[in-house]
Parts: C-alpha cells; sequence; structure tokens
C-alpha cells in the first residue's frame, strides 16, 4: 500500500504550522563594534556650509540625511547621501558620494556632489533643493536604479555602472513614477520577485484623512508594486506600522512621525522583517505590518519611547554571505552613545536564535 497520501498530509501539516507561526525563530542583532564610515565635514565646494575656524558645530550646519549603499560595476562600495543644511537654493539638499573598496573601511574617500535639482530636466518638475533619501537597486540586465523623491513625486536615476547617472524615465516614457502624496518621502525597493513576482516599493507619506494617525502627526508607510522598475506601479498599500505610536506626554511627540519615516524590509526564512528606525517588526506579508510584532530592537540600550533615537535612516547592505547594517546621525546628537561627531556608520548583522537573545 502507498505512503503518499499520508507523505502529502504530513507535508501540508508541516507547511501549515510553518505559516501560523506567530514570532520568527530568527532574529537581527548588531553583531561587532560600529565604525564610521562618512562625516559630516564633506566639501560640497561652494554650497559648503560649515562652521568657521573655532565656531562650535551647530544643528544648522551641513549634514548627511538619508542614504543608501551599493557595489558599483567596478566592484568598489559606493555611498550616496541626500545632505542637507548646504548652501545649496532652495531647501539646500543634493545627493553627495563617497567610495571605499571595502565596507569594512572607515571614513571612505569623497568623490563630491553626485546629483542635484539643477541637474534635472524641468519637465521632471522637481523643487529646487527637494532631493531626498536614494536607494539603489540593479536589474538583471545590470542596470542600476537610483530611486529618490522631489515634490511629493518618485523619481529615479539610471546608471550603467553605478558612478555616472542620467534621469530615468518610465515605461511610458514620463519621469515621474508616480504621485508620493503630501511630504511623499523615503522610498525604498525590495526584491521580492522570487516570491512573487513582484518589486516592492515602501514609501513615507501623510494621510489627513485617517483620524487614527493623528498621534502620528497623521504620517504612515505604504507600498506599491510591479513586475518592472519603470512601472507600472499599482495603487498604494497601506502597510502600516509594529512600532507603537509615542505617547504625547513624552517630549518628542512633535516629531512622532519619525518611526515611519525610511522603511527598510528584507526577506530572511519565509519573514519580511520591517526596519523601523532601530527597532524591527516581523510579518509573513510585506504588505502587513500593522501591529506585527517588534522582533528586535538593535540598540538594548535604547528605551522606547522615552528616549531619542540614538540613530536613524538604517539600511541592510549584503556582501556575499556577510550582512551589514548602516545608520546615519547628525552632529547636534552623539550617536550610538560613543562617536561624538555626525555621519555615516557600519557595523555587522547576524542572524541569531530569537529564544537565545531572549535569555
Amino acid at each position: 500500500m502507498s505512503n503518499t497520501p499520508l507523505f502529502c498530509t504530513v507535508l501540508i501539516c508541516m507547511a501549515h504550522v510553518l505559516l501560523l507561526a506567530k514570532a520568527p525563530e530568527m532574529i537581527p542583532v548588531v553583531s561587532s563594534a560600529w565604525w564610521q564610515i562618512a562625516d559630516e565635514d564633506y566639501d560640497a565646494g561652494p554650497w559648503n556650509h560649515k562652521p568657521e575656524p573655532g565656531e562650535q558645530t551647530l544643528r544648522y550646519h551641513q549634514q548627511v540625511s538619508d542614504f543608501t549603499i551599493y557595489q558599483s560595476s567596478d566592484g568598489m562600495w559606493q555611498l550616496v547621501s541626500a545632505v542637507r543644511h548646504t548652501s545649496f537654493p532652495g531647501t539646500a539638499h543634493f545627493l553627495f558620494r563617497w567610495e571605499s573598496p571595502s565596507l569594512s573601511q572607515p571614513l571612505w574617500e569623497e568623490k563630491g556632489v553626485l546629483w542635484t535639482t539643477a541637474d534635472s530636466s524641468p519637465e521632471a518638475g522637481y523643487t529646487e533643493g527637494v532631493l531626498f533619501a536614494p536607494h539603489v537597486v540593479r536589474d538583471d540586465d545590470g542596470t542600476f536604479y537610483m530611486f529618490h523623491n522631489s515634490a511629493d513625486t518618485a523619481q529615479f536615476l539610471v546608471s550603467e555602472d553605478g558612478i555616472e547617472w542620467e534621469q530615468g524615465k518610465d515605461y511610458q516614457g514620463n519621469y515621474v513614477l508616480f504621485e508620493t502624496g503630501e511630504a511623499g518621502r523615503d522610498l525604498m525597493v525590495l526584491d521580492n520577485r522570487a516570491v512573487d513576482g513582484n518589486w516592492i516599493v515602501y514609501y513615507t507619506t501623510i494621510d489627513r484623512d485617517r483620524k487614527a494617525l493623528g498621534p502620528r502627526q497623521f504620517t504612515d508607510v505604504v507600498a506599491r508594486t510591479a513586475q518592472s522598475l519603470k512601472g507600472p506601479w499599482s495603487e498604494p498599500h497601506i502597510v502600516g506600522m509594529g512600532t507603537p505610536d509615542r505617547p504625547r506626554d513624552i517630549v518628542h511627540s512633535r516629531v512622532d512621525f519619525v518611526n515611519a519615516e525610511s522603511p527598510f524590509v528584507v526577506f530572511h526564512e519565509g519573514w519580511y522583517f520591517k526596519f523601523e528606525q532601530t527597532q524591527v517588526a516581523a510579518s509573513r506579508d510585506p504588505l502587513r505590518f500593522e501591529g506585527a510584532p517588534l522582533v528586535a530592537n538593535l540598540f538594548p540600550f535604547f528605551d522606547y519611547p522615552e528616549d531619542w533615537w540614538p540613530c536613524l535612516a538604517p539600511e541592510v547592505i549584503q556582501d556575499g554571505e556577510d550582512t551589514y547594517i548602516a545608520f546615519f546621525m547628525n552632529h547636534h546628537r552623539h550617536p550610538l552613545q560613543s562617536l561624538k561627531q555626525g555621519g555615516v556608520f557600519l557595523a555587522k548583522l547576524s542572524w541569531r536564535s530569537a529564544q537565545k537573545s531572549s535569555n
């Protein structure tokens, strides 16, 4: 008598057990010391806004902000940050690049200004000095795509080598991929094609119609899907947050939108991990994180909601078998409770047993 039906039943039961698991077995943890790969003393040429000699570095001097790290076609590692508080016209943002042969090298070499809104076509409709949160992915044909936002729109640059860039156009020949909504920003693209054939772009936006978002200053995370990076992109899906809203009596409440900013999602062993600044939510569904369990706090000393965030804008980088995590923090705060100047910082990231990590 054949055991095939019984064998299939066992497999189905095992699959159901895996799907019904309420928390992942493995969670991300920072597994090394931090090192700094870029500071805020970069040379922006005519757009420098540094303190004068002997002057204290203050919050309104030039800073780094959201960034992307990727490997160009020549094997070098690239860091591109949307720098801010410069002397550039308008809202004073543009893209600045650093380079290194290794992720582990401290203080990468400055390569200068990569792109400004003055480099863009007037047809693209950029707001002067508004160029936020670059994120680079590479398509199967080797083309690099640098997603970013300006004027409540999603746009992208394209490059054959990851170094020289030009403006990209969508499948219909338009510069704008889609509207991001009020204050739409911080695009991040996940390659989910191995699972469902889609790319997923996550971003932050404001929705004043959803009164439940009031404690978060009406800010939430949404996503769109597409089979091609050039689109067409779907209508937005509400993704939501795992991190609870900060109580209004906390001093930081005026910036309660921060947890929704700079979303970064990775797929690992059947789970999607959404990095909500320094905390991590986990879900089986890449389009549903509302109320998802928080499975990791990358900084054990960080006591949410009382504390100010130790750093911002997480990015996970894969280099062969090695995984890294990067954050930025500015000079008006002491990042990571040890480093005393602003910039971009890297550390190794490991996946460890959730049970062991809780002991």
